[in-house]
């Protein structure tokens, strides 16, 4: 009798130990790095927190994984400048977050002419994030995306700022086009997926509610997608 009650109890705490495993702790975490796109600007600000893409891609992907939106608006992905991510207060939540995947969806600001400097720049920092973030987990899993197209016309132009598909698609998604291959590292085509959905846009630049659970499905399936492969 006494070697059954042991037997049960080792049982039971393999058991709490399996289920904690998988509920507490142990899910795979998702960082996504990004600007106002992924911040949730566009998105009524008593909506965003919880409709921005990051969270819908949370509700998608489920309780298996922890997602954290590290979106800064205005943000750019040249480095040290003013506006950079790798220098806002969110980039220095990524290491102790110690993500699984990281999603990263930077660019589009940087096509301001305020703000572009050159294609040999662009390049290399962007390289700069990637071995920054290996440093952090050597088996991260990461992703490339690239911007959303821009329907922005006058309302965003009359700001001072300017945002243009034809440059994304001339300079932007070659670039990281080009580190992605180099680095082995796969892409999520966000460009041309929503090129032909403008409805999608808050004002021609920023996802809206329906968009941002738009790209937060594209991304999610990708994910999954590999998961599935990895298994």
């Amino acid at each position: 009798m006494l070697r059954g009650l042991f037997l049960a109890a080792v049982f039971s705490v393999g058991f709490l130990a399996c289920v904690g495993l998988w509920a507490g702790g142990k899910e795979i975490k998702v960082a996504c790095v990004g600007d106002s796109i992924t911040e949730g600007f566009g998105i009524p600000d008593a909506q965003r927190k919880e409709l921005c893409w990051p969270s819908v891609l949370q509700k998608i992907l489920g309780d298996k994984y922890e997602v954290l939106n590290l979106g800064v608006c205005g943000n750019i992905l040249v480095r040290d400048r003013n506006a950079s991510w790798n220098l806002s207060a969110r980039a220095k939540e990524l290491p102790k977050f110690k993500p699984d995947i990281i999603v990263m969806m930077l660019g589009t600001n940087d096509s301001q002419k305020k703000a572009w400097v050159s294609k040999e720049r662009f390049e290399s920092d962007l390289k700069k994030y990637l071995a920054e973030f290996r440093k952090i987990n050597r088996k991260v899993k990461i992703y490339i995306c690239y911007p959303p197209p821009s329907f922005a016309g006058q309302q965003l132009k009359m700001s001072g700022d300017s945002y243009s598909s034809a440059f994304y698609k001339k300079t932007i998604i070659p670039i990281l086009k080009k580190v992605a291959k180099e680095e082995k590292i796969p892409t999520i085509d966000v460009f041309n997926q929503f090129k032909k959905h403008p409805e999608y846009f808050a004002d021609g630049l920023h996802p809206n509610i329906k968009g941002a659970a738009e790209i937060a499905k594209f991304i999610a399936s990708k994910i999954q997608k590999d998961a599935k492969k990895s298994k």
